[in-house]
C-alpha cells in the first residue's frame, strides 16, 4: 500500500544512501507501467515507491523525455489515489515536455477517464518564472531549462559550485530547495557599472577622433582652440566614465564575495 504522498516524497529526500542514474529509476517507471497494465497493484505500489525514492539521489541530468514519462507515471499515481488536482499537473507536465505521446490501449482503456483527460490537453507552456541561479552553480526544471513552471508539477535539479547537486520534484506553490543565490542586486550593479565604463571608452574614442582633427585640419585659430577644449572635455568624461565603472565592478565583486 503506497504511503501517504507528503510523508512519502519527505522520506525519499533523506533517504539516498548511493548515488542513482536515470536508467536506474527508468526501470522502475517500466516495471510499474507493466504491473499497471497487469492489474498488479503490489507490484505497481512497490515500483513507483522504487522510483520516489531515487529521484533525489539522481546525480546526472535529467532528459527531456525521461521527466515526461516520470510525470505521466505520477499522474498514475496520484490519479489511482484519489488525487485528481495532483495527477493533473502530472499530466499537464508530460503533456508539455512530450505532446506526441499516447498511452497504450494495454495501459490505459480508451475510454479510460485518465486517458480522455490526457488526450485533452494542450501541450502549451504555461507561467513560469526564473529564479535567482545558485552562487556557482546552475538550476534547470525537466532538464530544459531555468525557466520553473508555475502551473504544473516538474523535476528540478541544482548543481553546486562544488559539484553537489539535489534533484526534486516539485508541484505549484512548493519551495525550491536551499541554496544560495546570486544576489540580484548583484547583478544590477554590474550591468550599470559595466554601461557607464562602456561610455568612458566611448568619450575616449571621442576624445582621440576630435585629437586627430586637431592635428590634421588646417584651421583657424578659433577652432583650434575648440577642438582642443573639446577633447579635454572629452578625455576628462573618459577618464570618470571608465573609473567610476572600475570601482564599480570592483567594489560589487568584492561585496558580493561576503
Amino acid at each position: 500500500m503506497l504511503l501517504p504522498l507528503v510523508a512519502f516524497d519527505a522520506v525519499s529526500q533523506a533517504a539516498c544512501l548511493k548515488p542513482s542514474a536515470v536508467s536506474d529509476i527508468d526501470a522502475r517507471l517500466g516495471e510499474a507501467e507493466a504491473a499497471w497494465a497487469a492489474l498488479d497493484g503490489p507490484a505497481f505500489d512497490a515500483a513507483i515507491d522504487d522510483a520516489v525514492l531515487l529521484l533525489p539521489c539522481l546525480n546526472e541530468p535529467t532528459p527531456p523525455a525521461f521527466a515526461a514519462r516520470y510525470h505521466r507515471m505520477m499522474a498514475l499515481r496520484t490519479w489511482g489515489t484519489g488525487d485528481v488536482e495532483r495527477a493533473s499537473w502530472s499530466m499537464l507536465a508530460a503533456r508539455g515536455l512530450d505532446p506526441d505521446y499516447s498511452f497504450s490501449d494495454e495501459l490505459l482503456a480508451p475510454g479510460h477517464e485518465l486517458r480522455l483527460a490526457y488526450d485533452q490537453l494542450v501541450a502549451a507552456p504555461g507561467p513560469t518564472r526564473r529564479p535567482a541561479r545558485p552562487v556557482g552553480g546552475t538550476i534547470v526544471f525537466d532538464g530544459l531549462g531555468p525557466e520553473e513552471p508555475l502551473d504544473r508539477t516538474t523535476i528540478v535539479q541544482l548543481t553546486l559550485a562544488d559539484g553537489a547537486s539535489q534533484t526534486r520534484l516539485l508541484r505549484p506553490g512548493d519551495p525550491l530547495p536551499p541554496y544560495t543565490p546570486v544576489p540580484r542586486n548583484r547583478n544590477a550593479a554590474l550591468a550599470v557599472s559595466g554601461a557607464v565604463a562602456a561610455v568612458g571608452l566611448g568619450f575616449y574614442g571621442a576624445a582621440w577622433a576630435t585629437r586627430s582633427q586637431f592635428y590634421a585640419e588646417p584651421a583657424s585659430v578659433g577652432r583650434l582652440e575648440d577642438l582642443s577644449r573639446r577633447s579635454q572635455v572629452y578625455s576628462g568624461l573618459a577618464v570618470a566614465g571608465v573609473a567610476v565603472g572600475a570601482i564599480g565592478l570592483t567594489g560589487t565583486f568584492v561585496l558580493g564575495a561576503r
